[in-house]
This record gives C-alpha cells, structure tokens and sequence, in this order.
C-alpha cells in the first residue's frame, strides 16, 4: 500500500516514512504541493498525510483539489499538523478530510496505528462494494 506525506519538515515526514516502511508500507514524501495532485493521479496512492502549513501553499485549497478529481476524491486525506485550532479542525473535515491530526502528539507509532486503521476501513469499504 503507498502514503502520501505532503510535508515541508522533512526531519519529521522522515520519521513518520521510516516507520511506515519497516511495517511493510511505500511511502512518498512530497514537499511541493504543485506535484501533489498530478503525483497522486499517476501513482495512486491509498492515502495521503497533508500538512497545511508549506510556505505560501494552502493545504485545504489542496485538500479540495484532491477531492473534486475524479481519479483521486476516493484516496482518504489525512491533515497533519502543527495548527489545532478547532476552526481549522473543522474547516479540514467539511472539506473531506478523513482526520485531523496534530503533530505535536502524532508520534512515529501513533501515526502507523491511525494507517492501519484508515486502511482496515478502505478495505472493508471495498469489500462491501463488491459483495
């Protein structure tokens, strides 16, 4: 399964990627937000981690983008970021986000453990639709 970590901290996207992969996950590390959506179309990833803050880039702009595309509205979009302010939280989830999380305490394994669930519901969705 490929993730998506849209991220300009790259000492942390590092972190949450080393962890990702030594539990069997591919994992993309994307700092331009320009290469998010054509990267995402092409490549197909099973979900997408999104910080909002990326110099003079807007991370729900993003996350709207994502979600009108025809071939990527499905992939599950995951804010991760610094911002908690519950505004934020909620502007996030009306746009369609899957989660909101803080980096603040989104550590290495919390963020494997949130995966493996957004996964496990992916899976059963797809289940069911073919059933």
């Amino acid at each position: 399964m490929r993730i998506f970590i849209v991220d300009d901290d790259l000492d942390k996207a590092g972190q949450y990627k080393a962890e990702l992969e030594n539990n069997g996950f591919i994992v993309d590390i994307i700092f331009r937000f320009e290469d998010v959506l054509e990267k995402a179309i092409n490549l197909r990833p099973d979900l997408i981690y999104l910080d909002l803050l990326i110099p003079n880039r807007d991370g729900f702009r993003l996350c709207q983008s994502l979600k009108q595309h025809p071939v990527t509205r499905d992939i599950p979009v995951i804010f991760l970021t610094k911002l908690g302010n519950m505004e934020f939280v909620n502007k996030g989830i009306n746009l369609g986000a899957a989660d909101y999380l803080l980096k603040a305490s989104t550590n290495s394994q919390k963020l494997l453990n949130i995966t493996r669930k957004h996964l496990i519901s992916i899976s059963a969705r797809f289940h069911d639709q073919l059933h």
